[in-house]
């Protein structure tokens, strides 16, 4: 198997879909905190078909459950998806994805239809994924970023991209996964009743950077990252005194039903 050094300069189409996911349902690398709001942080689903002429010309469906923060070694703090699952249907990608951003890359068959795509990956997983485009169309310019454990250290992959977006209607018609990094899936939630539809985007994406990981501890609730013996300030001992009486409680503690399944 053989692929292109980064940067990549790439084209294509793709849906993405933003869900709003619970903090307690996620399993993150050790380091890595949650950006959240509620105990809720926003995650992505997405289906992106690479096309000519992109160095590689794939298909790939893609699961990041939460947008995290992780504190370097140098103090600075960088910001970033998790991906916990994807999907390609090229060895080259697969390759490249686990050796270059350490993405967690799995392969899979697609079958594309007009308006949707069907997916039976390598771990079992099987999916239907229908989109539509709909609405007025407008040019978009953003980057995206991820943030991967490595060892150590944290493989920070970004790409800067553009293209014509429109609305999506979307809708996950059929979902079973026997792999844990779904886990967080099952309960999460549709972020806005629309998706987004990405059509002749070109991306750039660049080289991995990576660096080492501050000794600082990140907790598995909203707290800031924490270093040893670093003391409390006083509007977090608040806030840590809470949570401890939240987490006695157990799950429900506030009364409220869990959120309901987001697999349509």
């Amino acid at each position: 198997m053989s692929y292109p050094q980064p940067p990549w300069q790439t084209y294509g189409f793709g849906v993405m879909c933003p869900y709003l996911v619970q903090v307690r349902d996620l399993d993150l690398p050790p380091g890595f905190e949650p950006v959240a709001i509620a105990g809720r942080t926003l995650g992505m689903f997405g289906y992106i078909e690479y096309r000519p002429p992109s160095p590689l010309v794939y298909g790939e469906l893609l699961w990041m459950p939460a947008t995290v923060r992780v504190r370097r070694s140098d103090g600075r703090r960088v910001r970033g998806h998790f991906v916990s699952r994807m999907y390609v249907d090229h060895e080259d990608s697969l390759a490249a994805g686990r050796e270059l951003w350490h993405l967690p890359k799995s392969l899979a068959r697609f079958d594309r239809r007009e308006r949707g795509v069907d997916v039976e990956a390598d771990d079992g997983t099987r999916l239907s994924f229908d989109f539509d485009g709909v609405g007025p169309a407008l040019h978009l310019r953003s980057r995206v970023s991820t943030l991967q454990p490595a060892g150590n250290g944290v493989v920070r992959f970004s790409a800067g991209f553009s293209g014509i977006m429109r609305p999506a209607r979307t809708r996950v018609t059929r979902f079973e996964s026997p792999h844990p990094g779904w886990a967080a899936f099952e309960s999460a939630r549709r972020a806005l009743g629309l998706g987004v539809w990405l059509e002749r985007f070109e991306s750039t994406m660049l080289a991995p950077e990576t660096s080492d990981q501050s000794t600082c501890r990140a907790p598995t609730t909203n707290l800031p990252l924490q270093c040893p013996n670093a003391p409390l300030s006083p509007a977090s001992s608040r806030a840590s005194k809470r949570r401890s009486a939240r987490a006695s409680a157990g799950p429900g503690w506030d009364g409220r039903a869990p959120m309901s399944s987001c697999a349509s």
